[in-house]
């Protein structure tokens, strides 16, 4: 949503980042202006095209749009301050899962790769995952936050990079009509 968007965009910032699940890039659109440069990885053509006409609509003239596989694509991309990946939390058959290892493309698989590509990156889930169950998979959280708007749940982020404690941080926020409540544990 434009509101979860507009949070995110206050956490990412620097010269260039990567969304290598670009979907209909509200996100992509919010956090892109906080950079210099920014790459939108899709692997469907349409919502290429698509983000290709709104980022232009937007003013985004520092986006470029890329069509293909992120998996596929990320060996090749250059030096990142921020990755931004959310991966498909529907299988096959179009029923919805919540696991990272059921979900694409699977970031457990892919946290070394992708730390090696950007100094952060920043994993965008079900607010259905386990926390605990998260934190035991992905091996470098720096920091966890639950996006609610309106009281209610609507995303977890896990931010992953080198500086990594026994226990992250975890922030809450409620985005209201009134404002933001944050509350950090």
């Amino acid at each position: 949503s434009e509101h979860t968007a507009k949070y995110k965009s206050q956490l990412l910032s620097g010269k260039r980042f990567a969304d290598l699940t670009g979907g209909f890039g509200i996100d992509f659109s919010y956090i892109a202006r906080g950079f210099d440069e920014g790459l939108y990885i899709e692997r469907d053509e349409r919502l290429c095209q698509i983000a290709t006409h709104n980022f232009a609509l937007l003013g985004l003239d520092h986006a470029k749009v890329m069509n293909g596989n992120s998996e596929e694509i990320l060996e090749s991309l250059p030096q990142l301050d921020w990755i931004f990946i959310d991966p498909a939390r529907r299988d096959s058959a179009g029923r919805k899962v919540v696991a990272f290892s059921d979900c694409e493309p699977d970031v457990t698989a892919l946290e070394k790769q992708l730390l090696q590509k950007a100094r952060k990156v920043m994993v965008k889930c079900s607010p259905m995952l386990d926390i605990t169950a998260a934190g035991r998979q992905l091996h470098s959280i720096e920091a966890i936050h639950v996006v609610a708007v309106n009281n209610e749940c609507k995303e977890l982020l896990f931010i992953l990079g080198e500086e990594k404690g026994s226990k992250a941080p975890v922030t809450c926020a409620n985005i209201r009509k009134d404002g933001t409540e944050t509350f950090t544990f």
